[in-house]
């Protein structure tokens, strides 16, 4: 029973996107947005987790200067590198040695981003307030290296992932151009909903602040769209 309400519930948020992405096609001028840029983690500054992002996204713009985006977005981790302690009881060898670390956290969402213009609306110049809801998946992965058949890690960290819903906001700077716009953005998202860790892990989920930078496509023409002034 559980199987088929999950099928059930999965196949009608698909059917209600599928009709919101056949309506807003419909209305508005559709971007395709591809980007990248660098993200640092809020929640884990002292152990230094950082990534770099990659993304795209399927805008919507009205006549009115509003858009609805459709985010897909995947972080790529550098890696964290420490070190903890490792014990042994053999006479015969040193009674601790260190055990380098290494932590790798990634990320990969999907969301709806709000663009709300808040100055420049009939100019190519352009900045939004952004407001951003989604599910994201993130994996932090530890691995450590060590002679592992005679020393041992009394409270190790563990690699940790978890799915769920987010927020975000944040701001973005767009120019148009003829063929094209470029643009800019700043994001701060919150990690997902009931993430949390216990002991005895050093680390906490990611509430990741990014800035990001990328072009969009025209794909589909507004008809009807007034040129904007300088």
């Amino acid at each position: 029973m559980q199987t088929l309400f999950i099928l059930h519930m999965t196949t009608k948020t698909t059917a209600l996107l599928l009709a919101l992405l056949l309506f807003l096609t419909a209305q508005s001028q559709t971007y395709l947005d591809p980007y990248t840029g660098f993200q640092l983690d809020l929640n884990n500054t002292h152990s230094g987790f950082k990534q770099l992002n990659t993304g795209v996204n399927i805008s919507f713009k009205g006549k009115y200067s509003h858009e609805l985006a459709l985010q897909l977005q995947h972080s790529l981790p550098f890696s964290a590198k420490s070190s903890d302690v490792a014990f042994t009881a053999n006479p015969s060898l040193p009674l601790s040695v260190n055990a380098a670390k290494k932590i790798q956290p990634s990320s990969t969402s999907f969301a709806i981003v709000n663009r709300i213009p808040v100055a420049g609306k009939k100019t190519v110049n352009t900045f939004y307030v952004l407001i951003t809801a989604g599910a994201v998946y993130q994996n932090i992965k530890v691995t450590y290296n060590y002679d592992k058949v005679n020393y041992v890690i009394l409270n190790p960290d563990k690699s940790l992932n978890k799915i769920g819903p987010y927020l975000g906001a944040g701001c973005m700077y767009i120019y148009t151009m003829k063929t094209g716009r470029f643009f800019t953005a700043l994001n701060f998202n919150t990690p997902a909903a009931g993430a949390k860790t216990k002991f005895p892990s050093s680390f906490k989920f990611m509430a990741p602040a990014s800035v990001t930078a990328g072009y969009s496509i025209i794909i589909k023409e507004r008809r009807n769209a007034s040129p904007k002034k300088k």
